[in-house]
């Protein structure tokens, strides 16, 4: 499947378009629970995304990824009823419905993020609100609790060094029990919300380049999909994780999951650069390489390291994988 840039008016048809081949299986948009902090999100989002999906002339089911951007305690039983009316009117076209709550919550970019307490709360009461409201519907939704790939994790925020004062879930964080929270900490456990509140798992997996501020393109490492699975890092940029496709749907193995879980790779994609960001300020003294390797050559390694029948095999629990279909600043 496909998250498609709705803003900026691509769509499902054109894409299929674009590929040639069979039509896509699903497509992902995205909204924000509060309505209030990105203008894209407003009510009109379902009559377009769903406007869209008829356009391309295919059974293709809904990804609907819900930002609760101002934070869980802001989360209302209006809000609720409001995302429940969303679902409910994709689910009377004919469509199924994956609902990937609070994405990447482990992550420190979003206000909800890192709150491990909280958002097993909220999670808990927003799967248990839709459904209840979907009645006979609700196995036609299925809702995906996906982080982000704990590679180099925590991703503290610039100028902070995490801290039992700046970190409310200190000691449900801190899993090794060191007094630190650092790359040795379980990534993942500590926002599980548990197998009987979990549908699918997924994770963001992207290819950004080797070293920040991603001023060379170059092509993936081979094994670099891969290793994101495995948690075993390919590369000396990136810390070691730990294995999340074994313990959520593999033969488990942590404490948090039995595992056998339904797996989704969530959004993906291998950036090209090929340009600074406008709105911000970068080293003059750096210089984007962008002839050394070409944007196919870059996306074909990419999807070549998971669109083949030796991997596929390999991870027989993958049942679907979203492209992340963008331009956008880094």
């Amino acid at each position: 499947g496909a998250w498609y840039d709705r803003p900026n008016r691509d769509t499902p048809a054109a894409i299929n378009k674009r590929l040639n081949f069979k039509p896509l299986a699903f497509f992902q948009t995205d909204i924000d629970l509060s309505g209030e902090k990105k203008k894209e999100t407003s009510p009109n989002i379902t009559t377009q995304f769903l406007q869209d999906l008829q356009d391309s002339n295919s059974d293709a089911m809904a990804f609907l990824t819900v930002y609760p951007f101002q934070g869980f305690a802001a989360v209302t039983d209006a809000q609720l009823t409001d995302l429940l009316n969303r679902v409910a009117a994709i689910i009377a076209t004919g469509r199924s419905v994956f609902l990937r709550y609070a994405p990447e919550m482990n992550g420190s970019w979003f206000e909800y993020g890192q709150k491990p307490t909280d958002f097993k709360a909220s999670w808990i009461k927003v799967r248990e609100f839709i459904r209840l409201g979907l009645g006979s519907n609700a196995d036609r939704v299925a809702f995906v609790w996906s982080p982000n790939s704990g590679f180099n994790y925590p991703w503290p925020k610039e100028n902070q060094t995490l801290s039992p004062s700046n970190t409310p879930d200190w000691d449900v964080l801190d899993t090794d029990h060191n007094n630190v929270i650092d790359g040795q900490d379980d990534a993942y456990g500590p926002y599980y919300p548990g197998d009987d509140h979990v549908d699918w798992v997924g994770l963001s997996i992207y290819h950004y380049g080797l070293y920040y501020q991603w001023t060379q393109n170059v092509v993936p490492l081979d094994g670099y999909f891969e290793a994101y699975l495995t948690g075993v890092s390919p590369s000396v940029n990136l810390t070691s994780t730990q294995p999340f496709y074994d313990w959520f749907s593999g033969a488990g193995g942590s404490a948090a999951s039995a595992g056998n879980k339904p797996f989704i790779v969530s959004e993906t994609g291998a950036a090209f650069h090929y340009d600074w960001n406008p709105a911000e300020q970068h080293d003059p003294t750096l210089t984007l390489d962008v002839t050394s390797v070409s944007r196919v050559e870059i996306k074909q390694s990419w999807w070549r390291q998971f669109l083949n029948p030796a991997f596929l095999s390999k991870y027989p629990r993958i049942k679907a994988i979203c492209t992340f279909e963008f331009d956008k600043a880094e």
